[in-house]
This record gives structure tokens, sequence and C-alpha cells, in this order.
């Protein structure tokens, strides 16, 4: 048995938010731990809490072991367009900037699968079912204007925000991806399937449950966690004060993300959610500029390079003060000077050299690298 065999079988029996399984998986191994499930053994392959823990879990766990679903999943889910995605894949998506602890044992996914490699210039713009034209309009003019700049949009390609993004995105023929909370054989609305055939086309379809599962309550709020660490920013457009989108937003900062949301007017039900989160800290994004800063680029993301390496014809010092730029945002001396190890001095001096060389770009006390 390899990892991708075990990984798919402990998709099939757990859910994603099943930490004891990925706990247990994670101490003891993928494939150590599901070839125990697979016996007959009563006394798990670790001691202690998790042990206890893991005997607790196993009836619930074996009651849905299915090997010969395995085996086809492992047959109908290995080509190109169609696949089963582990961290060990070049296109998993769930890297650096993007890592996550207690990450799914794998990812479902369909369509263009070079979406997956880009999504460092990416953001999530979620929001209500039961948007008003006010919230569709401007779902829709942000993701068409970013995906003209070259960023991926992500949203759940549900009724409401997530469909004005996800058809923004493909009036530019942009990339946009869906994130969905049941298995792909199952798309949710399928009001939106005709939608859904574009989006593989322009994008992906993506999801951290198996064929076959319908989505359910539970498996939406999971799915917001995937939506806000797929990317580096979450923009929640329209929200009722108790949306899920809100749900959404609490993941992106529980991991490190930024967010934005767009401010509506005190009037209406369904911006009560986004004014709120305003009042405590979200970035205020009025266009896709807002959105563009945040992502560290203005221009077309999509530009070829300029000739030679950003590092080519810089000294020692120079080089690492570049390196230590985040790749996406702004940063400032101070920080340089913590993450380079190089005096304030020098990092001063280093700064203004990559600002002539046009290198990087300053406003105020901070610093973007250019791409």
């Amino acid at each position: 048995m390899d990892e991708r065999e075990a990984r798919l079988g402990w998709a099939l029996v757990s859910e994603p938010a099943d930490t004891v399984a990925l706990s247990f998986a994670t101490e003891v191994g993928v494939v150590q731990s599901y070839e125990w499930l697979l016996s007959s053994q009563k006394v798990p392959p670790i001691s202690g809490k998790m042990g206890k823990l893991v005997s607790q879990r196993a009836e619930a766990w074996r009651a849905r072991l299915n090997p010969s679903e395995v085996a086809g999943l492992l047959a109908r889910w290995g080509t190109q367009g169609h696949r089963f995605l582990i961290p060990s894949d070049p296109e998993w998506p769930l890297t650096g900037r993007r890592l996550v602890e207690q990450a799914p044992f794998g990812l479902w996914f369909i369509g263009n699968e070079e979406i997956l490699r880009g999504l460092d210039a990416s953001a999530a713009l979620v929001g209500a079912r039961a948007s008003t034209r006010y919230g569709d309009e401007v779902a829709a003019q942000l993701s068409h204007s970013l995906s003209a700049k070259g960023v991926t949009t992500i949203s759940g390609g549900a009724y409401g925000i997530d469909a004005a993004v996800h058809r923004g995105a493909l009036s530019a023929a942009g990339n946009t991806l869906t994130v969905q909370a049941g298995g792909l054989d199952r798309l949710y609305p399928q009001m939106n399937s005709q939608m859904f055939e574009q989006i593989k086309v322009n994008g992906g379809i993506i999801s951290q449950i198996a064929p076959g599962r319908r989505p359910s309550r539970w498996r939406f709020l999971d799915r917001n966690r995937l939506i806000a660490a797929l990317c580096p920013l979450t923009v929640v457009i329209e929200a009722a004060s108790r949306s899920g989108a809100l749900n959404t937003a609490r993941h992106a900062l529980e991991l490190g993300r930024e967010l934005g949301a767009v401010p509506g007017p005190i009037t209406s039900e369904m911006s009560k959610g986004t004014n709120r989160l305003l009042q405590e800290g979200a970035t205020c994004i009025t266009d896709q500029n807002d959105i563009m800063e945040i992502l560290g680029e203005r221009e077309s993301l999509s530009r070829p390079p300029s000739c030679g390496s950003l590092l080519d014809d810089l000294d020692e010092r120079e080089s690492r003060v570049l390196d230590a730029f985040p790749k996406v945002g702004s940063t400032t001396c101070e920080k340089l000077v913590v993450v380079s190890g190089i005096p304030p001095i020098e990092v001063s001096a280093a700064l203004g050299t990559l600002e002539m060389a046009g290198r990087i770009s300053r406003n105020g006390k901070s610093y973007r690298r250019m791409q």
C-alpha cells in the first residue's frame, strides 16, 4: 500500500475536521495507521491519551471502510483534470504561505491544474446567498477587474455573492476556483451546473469531501476553512449579522490570513455583518486597487519578468535584504532588520539602492518588492 491509497482510505472514513484521525495518522504514519484500521486489531499502535481517543473512534471509522471503493476511486481519480491530490503532489495547494495545521488527507480536483500553482496571487470573495443587487454588482465588478489583472478568485459556488464572483471572473476569461462542501459528483447547487462546466475550463473545482458524499451543514462550515486557507486574502462582500461568510472570515483570522470587507448601507440587513467586520479591524475594500495593494502588486500579475534575476548585480547585503521581503504585501525597515539579520543602518542603505534600481517601491515607511 502506498501513501495515496492510505490517504484516500482515510478521506473516506473520516471527516475533514476529525482531528483525532489526522493526529493519529501524523504520529504513527498515514500508511501504518490505515493498515491498522483495516486489520482486526483492537489496540492501536499508539499509547496515552491519543491511544484512548483512537480506540473510541475506531468503530465509527471501521463502519465506513470499503476497500473496493478505494480501488475504484484511485482508478477514476488519477487522470489529467480529475485528481485526488495529496501533500507530496506538486499541485498540492496548501504549501508555503498557505500551509495549515491539520490539513485534510487529500483534495479532490476537477479542472485545469495550473490554477493550483498560482494561488499566492488569489483572493477569496465570499458573501451572502440572499444577496442584494448592490452586493451582486460589487462582487461581479471586483472579480472581473481582479481577473483582468491575473488574480485568481475563489468562492463557494453557491447562489448570490458566490455565483456573482465566479461569473465576474468568467466574463473576463479569468481563473476562478470553486470550493465545494460535498463530493465533486454532486456539485451544489445543481441550478449552477452550467456555470460549473465553464469553471472547469477557466479554472477548477475542489473539495476535501470524497465523491458520493452530499453537502451538509457541518461540511459547509469545514469548507469555509478551506476557502480561507487557499489564499492570502479573504474579502467579505455582503453578509448579514449571522451569515456563514462570517465563519469564513473567522477562519481567515485564525489562519493568519488577511481579511477585508466591503462597506454597505447602514440600513441594509445584508451589510450588518460586513460593517461589523470593519469596526473590528478588517481592511476596508472599495475597489480592486485595495485588494491589489494587499496582495502586493498594482500591475498585472501575468506580465513577463524583466531580463535576468532580481538578484543579478546586487551585492551580498542588498541580496539578503531583497530576499527578506515577503512575496506579497508590504514591509518596513524594522521588519527587514529582523528577517535579514543586518544592522538597521545597512538595511536603510540597501533599501535606497534597491529603490533606485527599481527593485522595490516605497510608500511612506512601507516598502514593497517589485515582481
